[in-house]
Order: C-alpha cells, then structure tokens, then sequence
C-alpha cells in the first residue's frame, strides 16, 4: 500500500510538473497572442497612416496635374498671341516696304517732273532774247497787232516792231510831203513755254479713312472718289480697302 501510494504521489507530481509546463505554455501562448495583437494594431495603424499620405499625396498630384494643364493652356495662349502679333508685324513690315517703294516711285515721278521743268525753263531761258538784241530793239516802238488775229496757240499779246518814221526835212517850205507808212511788218510770235504740270498732291492715309472722305476733304465732294481710285489703281483695290500710312496721289 505503501509502494501504491508512493506511485500515486510520484504520479501526483509528474501531473504537478506537467500541469505547470502547461501553463507557462498557456501564459507564453497568451503573451504570444498579446504581442500579436499589438503588431495587428501597429500595422492597422500604419495602413491607415500609409492610405491618408497616399491620399493627401494624389490629391496634391492632381492638383499639380491640374495647375500644369492651366500653365500650358496659358502657355499655347500666349503662343499663338505671339504668333497673331508676329503676322501682323509682317504685315505692318510688308505695308512699309509698299510704302516706302510706293514713296520711291512718286520721287522718281517728281525727280522726272523737276528734271523736264527744268529742261524746259533753259530751252526757254535759251529762246529769250540776249542783252546785246534788247539793246538794239529800244529804238523800236512796240504796237499792237490789231490786223492780225490771235490764232490758236497765240495770245493777245503777241506784238509787232516797226521802226520809227524818219521825221519830215523842215528845210523846204513849199511842198510838204505827205508823211510815209512804214511798210507792214509781220507778225513774230514770241515762243511762248508750255505751261507746267499741276504739282501732285499726296495724302498719306490715316486710320478709318475712305476714298470717299478723301474725296471730301480735297473736292468737297464726296463723288470723286473714283477719280482718286484710278489715280492709285497700283495700290488700291477698291474703295475701302486702305491701309493707314499709305500714301496716295490726288489727281
């Protein structure tokens, strides 16, 4: 019996020694668990943390996104301005060149009128009479043609020199001799110098103007626009097609 109760405490104890290997397993086990359920809360606390900056991140990504989408369309604005602006440069650079072409041909033009009115007054100047002719024809007497009748091309003024009539000899006084007509004298036609041209007026063309506003103010008319048309048929198409700092011949 003895033996008996001796195995039973042995037994007893062995299930003492177990009974205790079980707990520290149970009490790890739940140390364990605590710990895992600690990591559980961290890595939830980290995947929210990780979802807001991935938020807050794609939002400021869409709003960078939307800032350059304005940056560039203000960008291609500003582009095709500065295309608008350099075509109309080119143009304003092409009116100019026209201009200034136009501007050379009308001095050429007036460089060619000054030159033939020059021509002109020393062909005149050379048909004048000299000093040495003026000096002989004093002791002419200057009358009027009136038998004469102006022809065309000729003036009213076109005068006649006969010389003067020797005076009757006072000598003799039985016999006074009836005074002698000096025979008739034809007619000499001075030359005479074609008139000059009418000097060429130019207008340069302001902002807003017509043909018709031009014609206004030079004809006071309103009507004689198609006049000035035809006087610029090289640079103007039609009766408002103008470009301001161009310049036109009035006729």
């Amino acid at each position: 019996t003895r033996s008996r109760l001796e195995s039973l405490q042995s037994g007893a104890a062995a299930r003492d020694t177990e009974l205790a290997g079980l707990r520290q397993q149970a009490e790890a086990a739940a140390a364990a668990q605590k710990t895992a359920a600690a990591e559980r809360a961290a890595l939830a606390a980290e995947k929210e943390r990780l979802a807001a900056e991935l938020a807050s991140r794609s939002t400021a990504l869409t709003g960078q996104a939307t800032e350059a989408t304005s940056r560039i369309q203000a960008l291609t604005a500003e582009l095709e301005a500065a295309r608008k602006e350099r075509a109309a440069l080119a143009e304003k650079l092409s009116a100019a060149l026209r201009t200034y072409e136009l501007v050379n041909a009308e001095r050429g033009e007036l460089a060619r009128q000054v030159k033939g009115l020059a021509d002109q007054l020393a062909a005149t100047t050379a048909a004048l009479p000299t000093s040495e002719t003026r000096t002989q024809a004093r002791p002419l007497v200057a009358v009027r043609s009136e038998s004469v009748r102006p022809g065309p091309g000729s003036t009213d003024q076109t005068r006649i020199t006969v010389p003067l009539a020797a005076p009757a000899p006072t000598s003799s006084p039985v016999g006074i001799r009836p005074p002698q007509r000096p025979a008739p004298v034809a007619a000499t036609a001075v030359p005479v110098a074609p008139p000059a041209p009418p000097p060429v007026r130019l207008h340069t063309i302001a902002a807003g103007e017509t043909l018709s506003s031009i014609s206004r103010r030079y004809y006071g008319t309103a009507n004689r626009w198609p006049e000035i048309l035809a006087a610029n048929r090289d640079s103007v198409r039609d009766e408002r097609s103008l470009i301001a700092g161009r310049t036109l011949r009035i006729p």
